[in-house]
This record gives C-alpha cells, sequence and structure tokens, in this order.
C-alpha cells in the first residue's frame, strides 16, 4: 500500500545462560588503522596475527594504563511539554587513562593526536573487544576523539602520568556489534615497534663488519637478531657476499659480519619489520660501510 510504513524488529532471544565474561576494565588500547581489519574470529585469536600487522604498522600497541576514569556520557533523552521523555540517542563512550611515560616515548604517542583511527580495547584480564558488523570480520571501533595528553604534575609524592583520552564515536558498535574474544596468550603483552640505531664499533675491514644495534630510547644492546633480520648490501644494490658471509653475534647487543673474501663498500640496515625474522624493531638509517 501507499505510505504504508513497515517496522518489523529482529528481536534477539532472551534466555540466559549460567555465565558471562569477567572483562575487568579497559587496561590497555590498540590504535589501529582505520580500514584496518582480522578477517576472521580464528585468526584474531592467533597471536601472530596480531605481530604481523604490528610489524605491517597497521596496529600500535599503547602502554598498559596504571589508572583509569570512565567517562562514559549519560544517555540523552528530552522531556517534552506533555511530560513525555523522548530518547535522543545513547551517551557516549568515552575513558581516560593514564600511565608513566618517558620524554621521548612521549613525542612518539602524540604523533598520534592529529591521526584518523580506531581502537581496540584490551580488558585487565585478558580480552580483546573489537566489532563485528557481520559476525566474521573484527574491526576497531571509530574514534570520535583521542589526545595523549602531557607530562602530568607531582608534589613529590606521586609518580608522573600522562592522560590519555579517548571517545567512540558510534556507541552501538559497542552495545549492538561489540565482540570480546580470549586468547590462550596474554594481549596485554603486546609491545609497539622499538626504534633502534645502528653504529660502526671497529674499522671496517675487507674481512670484517663489526656493529652495534642500540635502542634509541636508552642505548641498550639489542640481542638475539638474527641474518635475515639484516639487509648487507654493495653501493650497486645487490647483496654483499664476501666469498661467503658468516654472522656472529657477539653480545651486549653488538654483532659483526666476516667473510672469507673481500667486501665492498655499501650499506648495513636492519630489514623492514615486516621483512624481518625477529621482529619489532624499526631502523632509524643505515650505516655507511666503506672498504679501505
Amino acid at each position: 500500500m501507499y505510505n504504508q510504513l513497515t517496522n518489523l524488529a529482529s528481536l534477539g532471544n532472551t534466555g540466559r545462560v549460567g555465565s558471562s565474561e569477567n572483562l575487568g576494565y579497559w587496561a590497555k588500547i590498540l590504535w589501529v588503522k582505520p580500514d584496518w581489519e582480522i578477517d576472521t574470529e580464528a585468526n584474531a585469536l592467533l597471536q601472530a596475527t596480531w605481530d604481523a600487522d604490528i610489524n605491517l604498522k597497521q596496529v600500535y600497541p599503547f602502554p598498559y594504563f596504571e589508572q583509569v576514569e570512565n567517562q562514559d556520557e549519560d544517555d540523552v533523552k528530552e522531556t517534552l511539554s506533555t511530560g513525555l521523555d523522548v530518547f535522543i540517542r545513547e551517551g557516549k563512550i568515552k575513558e581516560v587513562g593514564s600511565t608513566n611515560l618517558s620524554i621521548m616515548t612521549l613525542q612518539n604517542l602524540r604523533t598520534f593526536n592529529n591521526a584518523k583511527g580506531s581502537i581496540i580495547l584490551i580488558s585487565s584480564n585478558g580480552y580483546i573487544m573489537g566489532y563485528s558488523p557481520d559476525g566474521v570480520k573484527l574491526k576497531g571501533f571509530t574514534l570520535q576523539n583521542f589526545h595523549v595528553g602531557g607530562i602530568g604534575k607531582t608534589d613529590g609524592t606521586t609518580q608522573r602520568r600522562t592522560p590519555i583520552s579517548w571517545g567512540v564515536s558510534d556507541s552501538s558498535q559497542v552495545l549492538d556489534y561489540g565482540v570480546a574474544i580470549k586468547p590462550s596468550w596474554n594481549p596485554l603483552d603486546l609491545e609497539g615497534l622499538l626504534d633502534v640505531d645502528l653504529a660502526l664499533t671497529a674499522s671496517v675491514s675487507a674481512s670484517l663488519v663489526q656493529f652495534t644495534v642500540t635502542r634509541r630510547c636508552d642505548s641498550e644492546g639489542v640481542d638475539g637478531l638474527v641474518i635475515t633480520d639484516f639487509s648487507f648490501l654493495k653501493s650497486a644494490g645487490t647483496v654483499q657476499d664476501g666469498g661467503g658471509l658468516a654472522f656472529v653475534e657477539i653480545g651486549g647487543g653488538e654483532y659483526k659480519f666476516t667473510a672469507t673474501a673481500s667486501l665492498v663498500d655499501g650499506t648495513l640496515d636492519l630489514k623492514r619489520p615486516d621483512l624481518q625474522t625477529t621482529g619489532g624493531y624499526e631502523s632509524s638509517g643505515a650505516v655507511t660501510v666503506n672498504v679501505p
């Protein structure tokens, strides 16, 4: 019929089971690119999926919140002249978490203040929460606002903490389409990429290149890297061979390449994080290798 309105709700069942998720509080957030998603729940439960997306710079884990403050809005209603209350919209879901940060970490995190993105929530009890518009894919909640504040003030009796505030633009993503999964590993342990510097530590020879890999934040050596983490190239862009290269970890972040034949001028660097075997590190730049 003309002008006939149809409003048939697809109602969910109301039966209850004896258990429910014990989520705890939101202890950590993962800032994700706006178009980021995981294709299935099975893949979302794998730590390798998250590690790969961190290395691809699609997922950015933020530090663990030492304090949290709920700032959810109340639902918005209007009281009419007839005395009736009319529902307008649900209140925005918001939170402020705070943590102790170094100046360098703070500067890195504040680069996200002007970026468009989404977030995944990690609960204190190890749940991962996002939303699924189709019951298959996992996506991040769309952010309405996100802000990393400055260094907190202290009178000397408390620790300085930096506030990190976030708000979800569409509450229905959380309330109507939210999904929480509990992996067998602890998602609170997810860490972002770490900035590192490479530097030569000994005179280069035709058979030896010795160098260190250190964390930029505190100059601590990075151990445990393997030969396939590195890009060791000739000036022409081809791979150094030197008649057969050997790779040795000395310790304390120091490594060396040795050759049975002559090396030539070139560059030494870590590969992109997603191309490394170890992963989790990003180099500040290649070092030049000049062979005398």
